[in-house]
């Protein structure tokens, strides 16, 4: 029996009073089922730009410890633990740079070297070709249209041994190298 063949059986009902029973059932339930749909979309709209604004940062927190190399458009971003403990030589157009442990620096400027930065070939290569050509440890940055660059590690013993003060120094930094991450021209990279 539908909302027409009850309202004739039981008699005197406006039909206005059955158009507003069969819209309210119509939409009843509705409301609750929209509410919880909009909810979802707009967390799942907050957690992608949440996302997408840590993935594409271009800035690096002021307080965190970096080397920036203008010359070739890159930064190093350092840990946090080698706040006052490493030095920079840099070349004069901030294309290359070594980075020492300053305490073994200080004592003697031949040694405390953990690596050096900069243009390592005069053409673009690949990481595979990069280690295989070269005869120091190195990790590969990036290459561009006439250049390779990359972080090419000290290969020789850079602190006095027989100072267990100094070896510790030097070591701890030499354990957290690889903690380093790099800014190209603005795009984090690891």
């Amino acid at each position: 029996m539908n909302e027409r063949q009850f309202a004739d059986r039981i008699g005197n009902i406006d039909d206005r009073l059955v158009e507003g029973a069969r819209y309210r059932r119509r939409s009843r339930g509705g409301g609750l089922r929209r509410f919880l749909a909009a909810a979802v979309v707009a967390a799942l709209m907050a957690a992608s730009f949440t996302v997408g604004a840590l993935a594409f940062s271009r800035e690096v927190p002021i307080e965190q410890e970096t080397i920036e190399l203008p010359g070739i458009g890159l930064t190093l971003i350092l840990p946090d633990s080698w706040r006052g403990r490493y030095g920079v030589e840099m070349n004069e157009d901030g294309s290359v740079c070594g980075v020492y442990v300053k305490m073994v620096h200080e004592a003697d400027e031949a040694v405390g070297y953990l690596f050096w930065v900069g243009q390592a070939y005069d053409e673009p290569m690949t990481p595979a070709e990069l280690e295989e050509r070269s005869a120091i440890p190195c990790r590969y940055l990036f290459s561009t249209a006439n250049a390779t660059y990359s972080i090419n590690y000290a290969s020789d013993v850079e602190y006095d041994p027989g100072d267990p003060e100094e070896t510790q120094e030097y070591l701890q930094l030499w354990r957290e190298k690889e903690q380093i991450r790099f800014l190209v021209d603005g795009v984090l990279s690891d």
